[in-house]
């Protein structure tokens, strides 16, 4: 006679089950669409479209632009909804400004082994068409 199984385990509870219909959730994956290219800069974002396909409620998705209008990332225009901010050049240039201060400071302060500074030389060369 067989000995019965041991029954399965309960799956992980996805990202999704644990943090679905939170602002801050739906503010996450907004704000990850907008960084990859998903919805352009100057992009209308559709209220009610966008409530059914992220399956929150309107409420939510509001508290959701509210933090992403904090942030800058997009634009809620009375009367006529939210949009994907679209930066201009001064924008453009106060991120380069900004990430020429930084950069710096984040290779002084990383561990730079060996093997990662010679792929950054060889990067750096292949930019500069060595």
């Amino acid at each position: 006679m067989t000995e019965p199984s041991a029954p399965a385990p309960a799956p992980a509870p996805t990202a999704r089950a644990a943090h679905a219909h939170t602002g801050a959730w739906a503010a996450h994956l907004l704000r990850a669409r907008i960084s990859r290219g998903e919805l352009l800069p100057g992009a209308k974002l559709a209220e009610q479209a966008l409530a059914t396909e992220l399956a929150v409620s309107r409420n939510t998705l509001r508290e959701a632009f509210g933090t992403l209008a904090e942030e800058l990332i997009v634009e809620r225009v009375p009367n006529r909804g939210v949009f994907v901010a679209k930066p201009d050049a001064e924008d453009i240039r106060e991120i380069y400004r900004i990430r020429r201060m930084i950069e710096p400071a984040a290779l002084l302060w990383g561990e730079l082994t060996a093997p990662a500074l010679a792929e950054l030389d060889e990067i750096v060369g292949r930019a500069r068409g060595r």
